[in-house]
């Protein structure tokens, strides 16, 4: 307020003045919050007083009529009080002073009733941001009062009067995570205040976020059978949460590094696998992190025993070129046996069953049987001085076996496949040698046996043998009941697989007849097994 400026030299009696003033200055003004006029009465004594007046706030109008605001004597103020358009009661003052001294006559104003609405409480906004507005609507002073999140803004003179609306723009939101923020609206002042507890309503703007605001790198891994560790790094807004981090699989863990909000760094574990391959993921709120796993490899095979496969003498530690062995181990094939399989060719044996080979220094030979605990192989023709023997099953190998190698080996096959009894032998009419079924004394034996050493001429490894034209390169003798019989073939068996042996003999005469004859077969200077025996008659061929 801006009075009395003329006192100092128009007024240098004026503590002689006495003021008397109607309404007083300790009743003062009432004013209803539509507003109104009234007038103050100003005695003075003596009444050539001078004096000034003014009000304290611009919702009052003070005036005399006709004269300014520095009068004398005995007057009448009007004034104009403006309508409240707050909903909180205000006070001021109308001021009169003689230059020395100052008398107010206080107005108070009562508040207004007053509302207000926002028709529209909430909006969406796509993940890029932009902008947006929303109406206010009340007949009083109104302004925005406080935003609860940076990321949006308003102007800041945003205010008003009696209707209005609010403009706010937006940032993109750089999360995968939805958001909101708040807009609110204070009525009764045209600037925000917390003095008052004013009345408030709220504009609540959710805006959206998108999966493509969180990236992971890289999407994916693969791990050996041993198990290992890696990381993920993932890439996002500031401060934006990953959502979801989880593993969908017992056998990862995890550990991170600045994990769960912002850009950073999750460090995975991937145990052992004792089983088959197996695939497991990890979940980074949106994106998928995969882990394949190797299978566990197999035991390695474990090799006990080279045996002679007609025999299964054990005490033996040799082997002959063309030998068919009896390994007896481990882990050295599929736990059902598979049999002799042969090539497409049809002319010779694979050397790979069920996932099996035997290998002699490294040369993988052919197979008759392949079995966990059993498998069956021919010496590969080749061998010479010693050999290392090992067995591959799918992608193990055993440790390797050192045999020697002798130019014979000779076993004969049994009936009951356990290397003694009555032997694999036909009679002269192909029937099944046996005690209902004797060989006469006279008449050609055929003997079936393995390690009969290389052949004249030479058979290749794993061939079918197809006529009786291959021949044991050693000497071959038998004896029956302990004489000499007469040997007529000692070569490949036409129809099986090279290795395997037929010798055929005469039952030599003097030979006591019996159902359990013994027969002897000697290749060289090696003999086959004992207690193998042949059934033999008197009676005529």
């Amino acid at each position: 307020m801006r009075l009395f400026v003329l006192f100092a030299a128009a007024m240098p009696l004026a503590a002689q003045c006495a003021f008397t003033f109607v309404p007083s200055t300790s009743t003062g003004v009432s004013v209803p919050a539509a507003g109104g006029s009234g007038t103050i009465a100003v005695t003075t004594n003596p009444p050539t007083c001078a004096w000034e007046y003014g009000a304290n706030d611009s919702w009052i109008t003070v005036g005399i009529s006709g004269q300014g605001t520095l009068v004398a004597g005995n007057q009448s103020i009007q004034y104009t009080v403006a309508a409240n358009l707050s909903p909180v009661s205000r006070q001021s003052a109308i001021v009169i002073t003689d230059g020395v001294n100052y008398y107010s006559i206080p107005v108070t104003q009562q508040a207004t009733s007053c509302t207000l609405t926002l028709p529209t409480t909430t909006a969406d906004t796509v993940v890029g941001g932009g902008y947006g507005t929303f109406q206010v609507q009340t007949a009083c002073y109104w302004n925005v009062y406080g935003i609860s999140q940076t990321w949006i803004t308003v102007p800041t003179t945003t205010s008003g009067t009696g209707s209005g609306s609010v403009n706010y723009s937006l940032t993109a939101n750089p999360c995968v995570a939805s958001r909101s923020g708040t807009i609110i609206v204070q009525m009764g002042s045209l600037t925000p205040t917390s003095a008052v507890l004013l009345p408030t309503s709220s504009f609540v703007v959710t805006e959206d976020g998108s999966n493509s605001n969180l990236a992971i790198s890289p999407t994916s891994a693969a791990l050996p059978a041993a198990g290992g560790t890696g990381t993920i790094q993932v890439t996002t807004g500031n401060s934006c949460s990953w959502g979801g981090v989880y593993s969908t699989a017992s056998w990862i863990t995890l550990s991170s590094q600045g994990a769960g909000n912002g850009s950073g760094v999750l460090g995975y574990t991937v145990v052992a696998n004792t089983s088959t391959a197996r695939t497991g993921t990890i979940a980074i709120g949106p994106q998928t992190f995969t882990i394949t796993q190797a299978a566990a490899p197999p035991p390695s095979p474990q090799v006990n025993a080279v045996l002679n496969a007609a025999s299964y003498a054990t005490s033996v530690t040799a082997v002959a070129p063309g030998e068919i062995v009896a390994l007896f181990g481990a882990n050295m094939g599929p736990a059902t046996g598979v049999g002799l399989q042969l090539n497409p060719d049809g002319k010779s044996v694979s050397t790979t069953l069920g996932g099996t080979q035997v290998l002699f220094d490294g040369v993988a030979a052919p197979l008759t049987f392949a079995r966990a605990d059993q498998v069956n192989a021919v010496v590969p023709f080749g061998v010479s001085g010693s050999t290392k023997i090992q067995v591959a099953y799918q992608t193990a190998t055993s440790t390797a076996v050192t045999m020697s190698v002798q130019a014979a080996a000779p076993g004969i096959f049994t009936l009951d496949g356990d290397g003694i009894g009555n032997g694999a032998i036909l009679n002269q009419d192909y029937s099944i040698n046996g005690k209902s079924a004797p060989a006469a004394i006279g008449s050609i034996v055929q003997i079936f046996c393995t390690g009969g050493g290389a052949t004249n001429p030479a058979t290749a490894d794993g061939a079918i043998t197809t006529a009786a034209n291959t021949l044991v390169q050693q000497p071959v003798t038998v004896t029956i009941g302990g004489l000499n019989a007469t040997v007529k073939y000692a070569g490949g068996a036409p129809g099986a697989i090279a290795g395997a042996v037929q010798i055929n003999a005469v039952v030599p005469a003097g030979v006591t007849p019996g159902s359990s004859v013994p027969v002897v077969v000697q290749i060289g200077n090696w003999q086959s097994q004992p207690n193998v025996t042949v059934s033999v008659t008197t009676a005529a061929p």
